[in-house]
């Protein structure tokens, strides 16, 4: 008994949102695995699904995929970057200057 083609790609279709959106984001050693597999499952859903020419299909999965993998990267630097503040501070940079000059640690002495 084989699995229908479009019902495959739903499959693959409904891992790939659950991937991007709801499950959370594993980077350790393998970084790039997980975003190889979201293209891949958004590549070989749209392709099973088959809902325009072959090209089309191909090209609209793997368009999906990369806006996948972008939203996953948004929310890796949400969790990462949660209640931080940039720790540069070096007087050359702007930011260096903006943190002394509005409220910094040090006071300058004239």
């Amino acid at each position: 008994m084989l699995i229908p083609a479009p019902l495959l790609g739903f499959g693959c279709l409904l891992l790939a949102l659950a991937l991007t959106f709801i499950l959370p984001i594993q980077r350790g050693r393998l970084n790039n695995f997980w975003d190889f597999v979201t293209l891949a499952l958004w590549t070989a859903g749209a392709f099973w699904v088959n809902y325009w020419d072959m090209p089309s299909n191909l090209v609209v999965g793997f368009l999906a995929g990369l806006g996948s993998i972008f939203i996953r990267d948004f929310r890796l630097w949400l969790v990462r970057f949660q209640d931080r503040s940039y720790g540069r501070g070096h007087r050359y940079y702007w930011y260096g200057r903006a943190r002394s000059a509005w409220g910094g640690r040090r006071r300058r002495r004239w």
